[in-house]
């Protein structure tokens, strides 16, 4: 069987910053289907039942929501919305398009996302409340990808191959005053909020191999925090903003995490030494005490969570 994990992926559950509960995607019963369970691995249950493919569930912040992608076949992926039991599931963006990579808005009255609806990906928003749907980005032949609200709802970063190669720009939520807040010959990609909205880790190529590096939120004074001859990626803030969790392929591959400075740089003990999914972030938990990530075996992908107070 498969996992996958949500960056939201560790529920606030009562509303409080606790970490009760944990959503996932597993093709365990044929399709992918998204589950739900209890943080120490209990009470599983599925939420979804459909033939088609349930993906990248992301939480409303008191946990009573989830939105989700639907992907009716290889051309058409939908952003859906479902209660936290799975109940009143519902389409908010539907049609003949991929839509996909979504990032609420902090009030969580909006959605951002991707979508080849008009031929190339743009970014879009849709409004939660009552379905409308905005056009941000227009760059035909251009991809924009992977829209990233701040953590105040004032900006949105995204990817880019507007330039020639993958940079990191900035823009207004209604999509004006358009930023261009990296400036190298290697892709900068997977661009990430701190938590207080005055700094952006991302990784980068510019130096050679991905590497860890963080930004001012305008662009400037931009630092490297890795410097290791394999790829690091995958940076993602703790909840207090004093450390980053990240993937590298130093030392046979893992989940490491570092001082927001790039200091103490320490591997997370996991139970299973298989490799880590590339294509998912390690994930904290609302309080910081936890780390998830999704590992590997000789039978399939699993969920494994360590404890950061050790």
């Amino acid at each position: 069987a498969s996992a996958e994990g949500s960056c939201r992926g560790m529920s606030p559950g009562d509303g409080q910053k606790d970490r009760s509960t944990i959503i996932f995607v597993s093709n365990r019963d044929g399709n992918r289907e998204i589950y739900l369970m209890s943080s120490n691995g209990s009470n599983q249950r599925r939420l979804t039942s459909t033939p088609k493919d349930e993906q990248s569930p992301i939480w409303f912040s008191d946990g009573s929501r989830i939105a989700f992608l639907l992907r009716q076949d290889q051309n058409n992926c939908d952003l859906w919305l479902m209660n936290a039991d799975g109940t009143a599931s519902k389409p908010l963006v539907e049609g003949p398009a991929n839509d996909v990579a979504c990032s609420w808005s902090p009030d969580e009255q909006s959605l951002a996302f991707s979508s080849n609806r008009d031929g190339d990906l743009e970014i879009y928003t849709v409004n939660v409340l009552n379905g409308q749907t905005t056009q941000l980005t227009e760059n035909p032949g251009i991809i924009d990808e992977s829209p990233n609200w701040s953590p105040d709802g004032k900006f949105i970063t995204f990817t880019t191959d507007r330039d020639g190669d993958w940079e990191i720009y900035r823009m207004q939520a209604d999509g004006t005053e358009l930023v261009r807040l990296t400036h190298s010959p290697g892709a900068d990609i997977l661009p990430t909020w701190s938590p207080d909205g005055s700094q952006i880790a991302f990784a980068s190529e510019r130096d050679g191999a991905p590497e860890i590096y963080i930004m001012s939120s305008d662009g400037e004074d931009i630092r490297r925090v890795t410097r290791n001859q394999v790829p690091d990626f995958f940076p993602c803030w703790s909840p207090d903003g004093s450390q980053i969790a990240f993937f590298s392929n130093r030392d046979g591959g893992g989940c490491y995490v570092m001082s927001a400075l790039g200091t103490s740089i320490r591997k997370i003990a996991f139970k299973n030494l298989g490799p880590f999914r590339r294509n998912l972030p390690p994930q904290w938990s609302p309080d910081g005490q936890e780390l998830a990530c999704i590992v590997q075996d000789s039978t399939g992908f699993y969920i494994e969570i360590v404890s950061m107070q050790t």
